[in-house]
């Protein structure tokens, strides 16, 4: 009889695995367009079930600080992605600061916490750039009222690609770390370094060509 913790692995896994592989069309696929929007919301849907299972067995059941880091990453930025779909029209709010205050809290204690003894599987510089990296994008976050005017005309777009770009990979890298652990810490990296190489690819092709404008989260005011 399945456990409640087969059963959360079986979640997350399956989950996790769909979510991929949806969220590679996204993308390739042209921004704004029918197949880009059906399953990208397809991925959060997927990703987000994913992630609920990792809460709940990171809760439940001791686990690497790595992994415990590669589920913030990727939830908050699959948090990040969604949200400034929401903001057609307005800046970054409360519900945004707050969100970003509490991953910075939360990377702050765990970096105090986390030592060679208890940084379990992979490198302890890999999970220390892990939370700088989330760090960084929340502390952008934090910034965003100051060019709110420029962010919610120009800027959203590129907000949304590039946090779902890096939900999607910081997924890529704990499920690589999980499936291949005896090649890490290489199976965590890889999916990173690629994962910087897309985000530079689709900051150029959404700064060059704007997303479509029949999608109606970004088309023009």
């Amino acid at each position: 009889m399945p456990t409640l913790h087969s059963s959360l692995i079986a979640l997350h896994v399956g989950a996790g695995a769909l979510g991929l592989a949806a969220g590679l069309v996204p993308l390739t696929a042209a921004k704004g367009g029918r197949r880009h929007r059906m399953f990208g919301w397809l991925f959060v849907v997927l990703a987000g079930g994913a992630l609920v299972a990792a809460v709940a067995l990171e809760t439940l059941y001791a686990q690497p600080a790595w992994l415990i880091l590669a589920t913030w990453s990727a939830a908050y930025q699959l948090f990040g992605a969604i949200r400034s779909l929401r903001l057609k029209g307005r800046s970054p709010g409360r519900l945004d600061a707050v969100a970003a205050v509490a991953v910075l809290v939360g990377v702050a204690a765990i970096l105090l916490w986390l030592k060679p003894a208890n940084a379990g599987a992979g490198p302890l510089a890999l999970a220390r750039s892990v939370a700088t990296w989330l760090a960084l994008v929340a502390g952008y976050d934090l910034t965003r009222p100051l060019y709110a005017r420029v962010w919610s005309t120009r800027l959203r777009p590129l907000d949304h690609g590039l946090k779902m770009t890096g939900a999607f990979f910081a997924m890529a890298s704990a499920a690589g770390g999980n499936v291949l652990r005896g090649e890490q810490p290489w199976s965590q990296i890889g999916p990173l370094v690629a994962g910087f190489v897309v985000m530079i690819v689709v900051a150029r092709r959404l700064l060059v060509r704007p997303p479509l404008t029949r999608n109606a989260a970004f088309a023009p005011r």
